[in-house]
């Protein structure tokens, strides 16, 4: 094995770890470095000492990794990459600059060893390597894979075929990447070390530009309930990062997380299940849901719901719960583009649930794409058509899917010619129906769209 920095010296067993959190995005929402949170707390129950650096509130990163490195003297440097672009396609922002300088930083001003690890990191995993040359990289869940590689380093054994998912240069000097042998488990061990965020997330005054119903944003933190997801919407990277098993958090451990977030004292006044699909399976978020209420937990929570598993019931019980606002993976706005996008629902249901959620005193948000697979011609006319029926509070719309490789929509983008099979698509990549960009009265039809609906963002 080949290693970017030579100087694999550690004098003692307490190896000291920095863990960086690179995300600088703060809109819709600024996102909590849940993962790092929860690396942080496994490698310090492994006895490691670690230190963690948010950029996401920094104004300039070089000088706040600089200091830090300077002051902490780390053994290893651990990046969190959460995205590797901003998945705008009228806008898009590289990010991977960014994580070269960070890395650069690391080798002028320390002798750490630097990983790479988190979801952007995973869906470009070699591109990104390949860019940045770090020492290691891990795709997938790390928390397993980072102990055994410290553990690795610790021993000076420098063997590491059998950490899961690690990625390195190896003798030969050729790119490797080991299989994922194994999923971390979510048991009751697995808890956030909630002291490394940083106090603005908790900042009722942080504008939540998509909010458009209220003034100010409460103080919000995040929770899972489980991991993995089984759908086959053909554009997902959730695979890549958390596979296709679904692993769930019993109601139990998922309401005693909530009630310890409750009471940490910085003024937690609501909550966000993250999961992909809140109520996939369903059976898991009723029970869920059944348990706050039991326990008598009182907090406003949110989450993000698939349309195939949204019952009568169900929506009944989100809001006894607490549960005051959803978000919706509607992705298309015709059964065209549902069909290719592999929802597994069409506009019936759409309007079906929409109608269901208007009932109720939950807000909803319909999140939907324009320009996708089959957006074009008649069938754009009829998303355009479609989008007015809804009677959301909300509608998140995008032009066109950030298409990313060993996707099915990146391989629909290639046989459209939209980009080659040589294209590197850590670079901003976005699947955009042709047709639609070369229609001005198509593309007129969106920005009116757009400007005389208030409730689009």
């Amino acid at each position: 094995m080949i290693c970017k920095n030579q100087l694999i010296v550690f004098i003692t067993s307490k190896m000291k770890v920095l863990l960086i959190a690179t995300n600088k995005i703060r809109t819709p929402r600024p996102a909590l470095p849940l993962g790092i949170s929860i690396l942080s707390s496994v490698l310090k129950r492994n006895g490691y000492t670690v230190e963690c650096l948010d950029l996401c509130w920094e104004t300039k990163d070089h000088v706040a990794v600089i200091n830090k490195l300077k002051n902490f003297k780390p053994d290893v440097v651990g990046l969190s990459i959460r995205n590797i672009d901003n998945l705008t396609f009228l806008d898009p922002q590289f990010f991977g600059f960014q994580i070269n300088r960070i890395v650069l930083c690391c080798r002028k001003y320390s002798n750490a060893i630097v990983v790479l690890g988190g979801t952007g990191f995973s869906v470009c995993y070699e591109q990104l390597y390949n860019f940045v040359e770090p020492d290691f990289g891990i795709v997938g869940e790390a928390e397993d894979s980072f102990v055994q590689l410290l553990n690795t380093l610790k021993l000076k054994q420098y063997s590491f075929r059998n950490i899961s998912g690690l990625c390195f240069v190896n003798a030969e000097r050729i790119f490797t990447k080991n299989p994922i042998s194994c999923s971390f488990k979510l048991h009751e061990s697995e808890i956030s070390d909630r002291s490394i965020y940083n106090s603005n997330y908790f900042n009722p005054h942080q504008s939540l530009l998509t909010e458009l119903e209220e003034d100010r944003s409460s103080v919000i933190e995040t929770i899972q309930t489980k991991r993995g997801c089984n759908l086959q919407c053909s554009y997902c990277i959730i695979k890549k990062t958390e596979g296709t098993k679904i692993r769930l958090k019993t109601p139990e451990q998922v309401v005693s997380e909530m009630n310890e977030i409750v009471g940490n004292g910085v003024g937690v006044h609501e909550l966000e299940i993250i999961d992909a699909s809140f109520n996939n399976p369903l059976d898991h978020a009723i029970e869920i849901c059944e348990y706050i209420i039991r326990s008598g937990l009182k907090i406003k929570w949110f989450c993000q719901l698939a349309i195939p598993f949204i019952t009568s019931d169900f929506i009944q019980l989100l809001e006894k719960s607490g549960c005051y606002k959803v978000e919706l993976g509607t992705d298309g706005l015709n059964d065209n583009t549902l069909s290719i996008l592999e929802k597994g629902f069409d506009m019936d249901k759409v309007i079906e649930i929409d109608t269901m959620l208007h009932k109720s005193k939950i807000s909803f948000t319909h999140c939907v794409f324009f320009g996708g697979p089959g957006d074009n011609g008649k069938y754009f006319i009829e998303s355009i058509q479609n989008v007015k029926r809804l009677k959301s509070n909300q509608v998140y719309a995008n032009l066109g899917i950030r298409a990313f490789g060993n996707t099915k929509l990146y391989d629909m983008g290639i046989q459209k010619q939209l980009f080659s099979n040589e294209y590197n698509y850590m670079l901003p990549t976005f699947y955009v129906e042709p047709e639609l960009l070369d229609n001005a009265g198509h593309l007129n039809l969106l920005d009116e769209y757009a400007v005389n609906n208030k409730n689009c963002y």
